[in-house]
């Protein structure tokens, strides 16, 4: 682009900084001008100061010569003429001494003015008397006083006072004319420099507008250039703007839809649904007809997101939107709640049998099999009902009727439909009355650790044991752990209770090896709620500190789903626990997708055979070969391989000629109080030969179980 010109107004700005040049001018000469005026007017103030200065010493030396001849001439001629003359020049030398003083304050200061007054005082009153001796006729007399010696001194040092008094005036009348010569030379030199400045001055702002003209023009340039970019960037914005507001209307209209949909699965979300079923009820109760809420949640949904991932679990849910809403006219509505929650609608219903078949193609749907990451996995569902108008009026009955009769599905063994009945609500309470009896549990000391030995295949020796919960319920008893523990799971109580669970077991390691018995490694479960909890290093590490208790004889149990849930958070959980000195066992083995690779990321030290595997090893024969390969696997990693759910001879021969490390079942002993353990370890079954078996006395007397699976 070119440069923009303008010569006149190049012209207009020349004349316009000239005539700001000139009026600068004209006020530092006016300023200077003034100056002068000024140190003109103070040199003429002080003139006559000067002036008035030398005539009060010329007319204090006349006064006083005057007045002491007066009274002399007096007494040597006794005319009296002189006293008059006398009275005539003495209040002018006072006023003449006035006006000096006040010219020059500090002119008759000091011990000598005050001598000078003294004197003064007492020559007057000589020379009063003088001219009182010559009215008297005593001319001689007045003359011998005024030729006293008296008279002479106080004349002396009245003339040395004046003297001094004069050269005061003197020096002052100097000191002022010397100010005002050095008054006149400043004025000189500031009026030079002054000059001086202005030039200089004048000089800069030639410089300084020739230089803002300069910048003035570069800035127009760059203004015009400017210009032209901001009238671009306009038409950019413009476009941008219409852009943007597509985008917002397209964002709103996503918005709108997410408001009202599952974004992952398309379908209509909790908000929707309660529309539609709202709508639905208010036709029903118009038409007088009947319509249903189906609750379908999927069993075991948790295990594929811990075991692959939560991909392939939104993949599976995908899969069960499109498979539930195949099992469903037209006009029913299918609704994702969340989680693995699915609700269905059916409205103008023809009666129960409708729903049974709806519920039936539900499950069958559900049933086949899914194919994630190259693996068939089979899900299931549990359904609850509720009737409209029979189980509720309004959406919030029957939405919660639903959930009820789904929970009662679950508890029959899941993959099955259940209708509401007013005996599950009574349940429903039921079951909260049981949670709020599980919170106060802790509290009230009704957990009890039970320990179930392990012990040595080839030995019979105890080698540990494995804590357990217990609860014992003061109004229901004994509750088994399947009842509780799921229920501590859901509501997060199972986080407390696992680590009142480790504490206990280490102070009762600790008590038993007071008492002088031999160690025993002590194994606690860790749930998966909290294995992934973040305080769990910190709570296992205080408690080891708390009670004492050598970390080497502690063994944490943990599942291969909890570790396939996040493999690199698992790994960094296990290892700290190594570093602390635990053993690592990892529980069930066999029942999850078990491989020789997911044992060799982790750090682990013993794994447990799964009691699913132990219980038909005399039936099965793919059992037997599971069992071997896993015992096999074992030993190639130098593991410790533990059966559990031992019950009989026979397996425990199976065991012993696999090489299997450890047993754990009731064909030795169920879990038992901690003074049960003490008295086996008083016992000592282990005590014969080391070549020897040893002999739990329950072999001959139960020749398949010792407790024939007691609970």
């Amino acid at each position: 682009m070119q440069e923009p010109t303008d010569f006149p107004r190049k012209h207009h700005f020349l004349r316009l900084k000239l005539s700001l040049a000139a009026v600068l001018a004209l006020v530092i000469l006016g300023g200077l001008s003034w100056g002068a005026y000024s140190e003109y007017r103070y040199a003429e103030a002080k003139l006559p100061t000067i002036s008035r200065m030398h005539v009060a010493r010329a007319d204090i030396v006349h006064l006083d010569e005057v007045l002491t001849m007066s009274a002399r001439m007096a007494a040597a001629s006794g005319n009296l003429d002189w006293e008059a003359r006398y009275r005539q020049f003495e209040p002018q030398l006072d006023q003449a001494i006035k006006d000096a003083l006040l010219l020059d304050p500090a002119a008759y200061q000091g011990t000598a003015a005050s001598a000078t007054r003294n004197a003064n005082i007492a020559l007057v009153d000589m020379e009063r008397r003088a001219f009182e001796l010559v009215r008297q006729r005593k001319g001689a007399e007045a003359q011998q006083l005024l030729s006293s010696g008296e008279y002479e001194a106080q004349k002396k040092i009245y003339a040395s006072g004046m003297v001094e008094f004069n050269r005061h005036l003197w020096q002052a009348s100097e000191g002022l004319r010397a100010d005002l010569l050095a008054d006149m030379r400043y004025s000189a030199i500031a009026t030079i420099a002054s000059a001086v400045l202005l030039i200089l001055g004048a000089s800069l702002i030639f410089r300084v507008a020739r230089r803002w003209q300069a910048v003035m023009v570069e800035s127009n340039r760059q203004l015009n250039q400017r210009t032209l970019e901001l009238t671009e960037l306009n038409q950019q914005l413009d476009s941008k703007v219409c852009e943007r507001t597509n985008e917002l209307r397209e964002s709103a209209a996503r918005s709108e839809y997410l408001a009202y949909n599952d974004s992952l699965t398309k379908l209509p979300n909790r908000s929707m649904f309660s529309k539609l079923l709202n709508q639905a009820i208010c036709l029903a109760e118009r038409d007088r007809k009947q319509l249903a809420v189906l609750f379908v949640d999927l069993d075991r949904f948790k295990n594929v997101n811990d075991t692959l991932g939560h991909e392939a679990g939104d993949m599976l849910l995908q899969e069960m939107a499109a498979r539930l809403k195949s099992c469903v006219r037209a006009s029913d509505s299918v609704a994702r709640l969340g989680g693995d929650e699915f609700v269905l609608m059916v409205p103008s219903l023809n009666g129960t049998q409708q729903l049974v078949t709806v519920a039936r193609n539900i499950l069958a749907a559900v049933a086949r099999p899914f194919t994630l990451r190259g693996h068939d996995f089979h899900v299931t569902a549990s359904v609850g009902i509720s009737v409209y108008p029979i189980d509720g009026d309004d959406e919030r009955a029957l939405m919660k009727n639903a959930d009820i009769a789904m929970y009662q599905a679950k508890e029959e063994g899941k993959n099955t439909f259940s209708f509401y009945s007013a005996e599950l609500n009574t349940h429903s309470m039921e079951r909260l009355v049981f949670e709020s009896s599980l919170q106060r549990a802790l509290e009230a000391q009704q957990l009890q650790v039970h320990y179930q030995p392990k012990v040595d295949c080839q030995t019979g020796r105890m080698t540990g044991v494995e804590a357990l919960l217990r609860w014992n319920h003061p109004d229901l008893g004994p509750v088994p752990p399947a009842k509780f523990i799921p229920v501590a799971e859901e509501t997060g109580l199972i986080v407390a209770m696992g680590c009142w669970v480790l504490r206990t077991a280490c102070l009762q390691h600790v008590a038993w090896r007071e008492m002088g018995h031999p160690p025993l490694r002590v194994a606690v479960n860790l749930s998966a709620r909290q294995f992934y909890d973040d305080d769990l290093l910190s709570d296992v590490r205080s408690i080891l500190v708390e009670t004492r208790m050598n970390p080497a004889f502690l063994e944490l149990e943990i599942t291969e789903s909890m570790l396939m849930r996040n493999v690199e958070k698992a790994r960094e959980v296990l290892v700290a626990f190594k570093t602390m000195g635990i053993r690592l066992s990892l529980d069930d083995f066999g029942t999850g997708y078990s491989s020789l690779s997911n044992l060799k990321r982790f750090p682990i030290d013993t794994i447990k055979v799964d009691r699913s595997f132990i219980r038909e090893l005399a039936a099965s024969e793919e059992d037997r070969a599971i069992t071997d390969a896993v015992i096999a696997m074992g030993k190639t990693l130098n593991m410790t391989i533990v059966a559990e759910g031992v019950e009989t001879q026979g397996q425990i021969d199976f065991l012993k000629a696999h090489d299997c490390d450890e047993c754990q079942g009731f064909y030795f002993s169920k879990a038992v109080p901690s003074a049960a353990i003490a008295e086996l370890l008083r016992t000592k079954p282990w005590a014969g030969p080391p070549d020897q078996a040893a002999d739990w006395g329950v072999a001959r007397e139960y020749p398949d179980s010792a407790f024939m699976l007691a609970p």
